[in-house]
């Protein structure tokens, strides 16, 4: 074999094993995952559950586009992501308007900046179950989290706190509550917990650092957006 062709070859090969391919299955009331994050070059097949769909992309920034025939249950569509372009690809089924989704195309690392585009909720996708709700208020340029998690006992532990942003992370004092009621007008009680720290790859996901002082806990996990906002660049 010539050695232009077997570095061709070569070349070949190490991209299609970095593909990585995905699964949605496609109920007649949802889609799961709602959001899926890719890269150039991964493959999607979707799988109908039940109901007729066809599933159709709408326009956007990151030049993809798709149209499925007309899927019944037990069908199956695969599709090759290949752009050079990154974003959100919103997509539903012209079947049931009610349904979207989105694919999140990701693009090369970039320096991004915290701003309104991480105001939505995010979730552990490693451990269900827990998750955070954030907001950036631009008139104060802080961060607010609320975070729902589970304390050392396994108890369920809600935390709250706020942190100015720098760059693409953000670290944050974060207190536990106490004391709370069912429609009680007992006062709820803050007590400091330790830091959290985000770091942000872009607006849908990144990951998480924190140190509990107070229990005596630390660790990180990776977080992603739960559900379609707002669409960020």
């Amino acid at each position: 074999m010539k050695p232009l062709m077997a570095i061709i070859l070569m070349l070949f090969y190490t991209l299609h094993s970095q593909a990585t391919e995905h699964h949605i299955n496609v109920y007649e009331n949802r889609i799961d995952p709602e959001v899926l994050i890719i890269e150039n070059g991964d493959q999607i097949t979707w799988h109908i559950v039940n109901g007729r769909h066809q599933l159709i992309s709408s326009e956007n920034q990151a030049g993809f586009g798709f149209s499925s025939p007309v899927l019944p249950p037990g069908a199956q569509f695969t599709l090759d992501v290949e752009t050079g372009q990154s974003g959100e690809v919103a997509y539903g089924t012209t079947l049931n308007p009610l349904l979207s989704a989105a694919l999140v195309i990701e693009g090369p690392a970039v320096d991004y900046l915290i701003d309104e585009g991480i105001n939505a909720h995010f979730y552990n996708p490693q451990t269900d179950g827990q998750g955070l709700l954030l907001e950036y208020v631009p008139n104060t340029q802080i961060v607010v989290a609320y975070w729902f998690t589970f304390g050392a006992n396994n108890e369920q532990q809600w935390m709250l706190g706020t942190g100015t942003p720098q760059g693409n992370q953000v670290t944050m004092n974060m207190s536990a509550t106490t004391g709370g009621q069912l429609n009680s007008d007992q006062v709820v009680s803050e007590v400091p917990w330790g830091e959290l720290t985000l770091i942000f790859t872009d607006c849908f996901s990144g990951e998480a650092h924190y140190n509990g002082r107070e229990q005596q806990l630390s660790g990180s996990f990776p977080f992603q957006r739960l559900y379609l906002a707002e669409l960020c660049q």
